[in-house]
């Protein structure tokens, strides 16, 4: 599982023959050599085991392995003795995830004046995400708030941003964090959060009196 995810498998040497074999070795066309028996008798068979991490997480990936073994009899033997080959083809298995979080300041300003924030955003799956953008629906669609070329999986960043506070009591915005994989799959996550704005009624009333006095 994940991208560096170690592909873990198990197999069998069986003796097919009628003679004991001999110095029986199992190779891996991905990591070398496997295990080896000094001897399996006839109808007998051997386990084995081990793992690879694949090179390219995105595709398949192949593994050969062989048996090779020798008898009694050399002089009946092909040359480079018995052998056997069978692939194992495995695929880690990648699940891509990003979120993103937004937080208020706490320090209120009227309207007009720079409405501060913060965020972070966080490789929640099992893979590299690349060309990370996150974007606000204030003051405009899609202001770019912040952009990263990779994240890695479970790695957080941090980010701030701000915006003139429109004339009204609070404003809500959506933050939205947009990437894709190092496969090409696209993810994507929101966060909207409501900041209040720091406003100060007045009213103002006057009286005055008439120029001309009246009974």
């Amino acid at each position: 599982v994940g991208e560096n995810g170690a592909i873990t498998y198990t197999g069998t040497v069986t003796n097919t023959g009628n003679n004991t074999l001999f110095g029986v070795t199992v190779t891996s066309s991905v990591t070398g050599l496997v295990t080896n028996y000094a001897s399996i008798a006839v109808s007998n068979f051997v386990s084995f085991s081990g793992f690879w991490v694949p090179l390219n997480p995105c595709s398949p990936s192949t593994n050969t392995f062989t048996a090779t073994g020798n008898d009694s009899f050399t002089n009946c033997l092909p040359p480079g003795g018995i052998t056997s080959t069978t692939n194992a083809i495995c695929q880690n298995t990648l699940t891509p995830g990003i979120k993103v979080t937004k937080t208020c300041s706490v320090d209120q300003v009227p309207p007009g004046f720079p409405l501060s924030f913060s965020g972070s955003v966080s490789n929640s799956g099992n893979v590299t995400l690349t060309n990370i953008v996150v974007v606000n629906n204030q003051p405009v669609p899609n202001t770019t708030v912040f952009t990263l070329p990779s994240l890695a999986p479970g790695a957080v960043a941090n980010f701030n941003g701000s915006y003139p506070a429109p004339t009204n009591c609070s404003v809500t915005d959506t933050l939205t964090a947009r990437a894709s994989s190092v496969c090409g799959f696209a993810v994507t996550n929101t966060d909207t959060k409501t900041c209040q704005i720091l406003t100060t009624p007045q009213i103002t009333v006057t009286a005055a009196c008439p120029t001309a006095p009246v009974l």
